[in-house]
């Protein structure tokens, strides 16, 4: 049998929404010859009037799949499905955005922006950006005056993804590990040499992979040439500095203005024009004089590039850490989140330069974070860690125990 939906707002049993600008009078069990034609006057001359129709057919197709649910029951002829196709995008294919008023609706809402296909949640960092894009499309819902107030502000939706921000402690190598990973770069055939000192500088300036995918020369604003030492026999490198004025995240072809995988963009979290300066301890500053040695800069000034040329490909260089992971890390370490991406690697950094007890506002300053958030994101690094919390107390308690000749 046909359904009619006369109730405006959600209908749980058909999965429509209806949204009436005027009122509707329910349908009685057996109308009169006037209320039909009525009816028939609000169909044709009211509700389909002003529809910029392509042809006097497509008006009849349309009346005709409007009415076959309803009256299929009634005849004895087969009657076809129907189908319709959108005429441009948005036009009929979705619910219409007033239907994010329904409570019901809303919350349904909610719960797709903040889970991934499979059905699994997202982490709540991302959650809460999925979250925020929903809140600023509705946003924009009221500004074209489709509804009129973000129904965001006033439901209550307490299945949100939960937990605070913060780094995996599992995920992050510590200093002979980094080395080591880095080391075993170099050591990988074909782009391996070209990317150990690109990986060096997401671990030793706590660089974003898209940050170090678009280093210039113009962004190498220090690097001093080694001095030779007597007193250590060998050739002894000092501070650098990095100024970064943009990134290029990688998002695919389909996703960017230009059509290229990656498009130049503002630091994370910073107006067009902002820069941020990084210091980078001696470390880097000897592999950036090996790498530029070698391979020099690119035309247009490229610090990193790829071995024919040009940025250097997101997957050439997941592809290489996948395959140091499993030359550098034992079977067991393998199986952990230990250094399982490259951005492990500023975390790493983050979290060594935060140890060491450096100001947390120098660190925030050098890793483009606020202060309020480094010490969400890495609270856990921020005590100086449990070797030296165990130091504390002890000195607090004034003497470490005695040995029990019992024990």
């Amino acid at each position: 049998m046909g359904r009619c939906c006369e109730r405006p707002g959600y209908d749980p049993a058909t999965g429509f929404y209806l949204t009436a600008n005027g009122h509707l009078d329910p349908i009685p069990d057996r109308p009169s010859a006037a209320q039909v034609d009525a009816a028939r006057e609000f169909l044709l001359e009211r509700f389909l009037h002003d529809f910029p129709w392509r042809s006097p057919a497509d008006r009849a197709n349309y009346l005709a799949l409007l009415v076959t649910p309803l009256i299929r029951p009634f005849t004895n002829p087969l009657s076809p499905f129907g189908m319709i196709e959108a005429s441009m995008p948005g036009s009929g294919n979705t619910m219409p955005v007033r239907a994010a008023v329904d409570p019901d609706v809303l919350r349904a809402l909610q719960r797709a922006v903040t889970r991934r296909l499979d059905g699994k949640k997202f982490a709540p960092s991302v959650a809460r950006k999925t979250r925020g894009v929903l809140f600023n499309a509705l946003d924009y819902a009221v500004e074209k005056k489709l509804i009129d107030a973000n129904p965001l502000t006033s439901v209550k939706w307490t299945a949100m993804p939960k937990g605070k921000r913060k780094v995996d402690r599992r995920a992050v190598p510590n200093p002979t590990q980094a080395r080591a990973l880095l080391a075993g770069i170099g050591a990988l055939p074909r782009s391996g040499p070209r990317l150990e000192a690109f990986f060096a500088a997401m671990y030793y300036a706590g660089l974003r992979p898209e940050e170090a995918v678009s280093l210039n020369k113009r962004n190498v604003v220090s690097l001093p040439d080694p001095v030779w030492s007597d007193d250590d026999g060998g050739y002894v490198y000092g501070w650098g500095t990095f100024r970064l004025d943009k990134a290029e995240p990688h998002a695919g072809g389909r996703w960017t203005d230009s059509g290229k995988p990656r498009d130049d963009r503002p630091l994370k979290s910073r107006d067009d024009d902002a820069e941020r300066t990084v210091s980078f301890p001696p470390d880097l500053t000897r592999l950036l004089h090996r790498h530029i040695l070698r391979y020099g800069y690119g035309p247009d000034g490229r610090l990193f590039r790829a071995e024919q040329g040009g940025e250097i490909p997101m997957i050439t260089y997941t592809r290489a850490w996948r395959a140091v992971r499993k030359v550098v890390l034992t079977e067991e370490q393998q199986q952990t989140p230990l250094a399982a991406r490259p951005y492990d690697l500023r975390h790493a950094a983050v979290s060594t330069q935060l140890v060491a007890g450096v100001d947390p506002a120098s660190v925030a300053e050098w890793a483009g974070h606020s202060v309020g958030v480094l010490f969400e994101v890495y609270a856990a690094f921020l005590d100086g860690g449990e070797e030296a919390n165990r130091a504390r107390i002890e000195k607090i308690l004034g003497h470490k125990p005695r040995n029990d000749p019992e024990g």
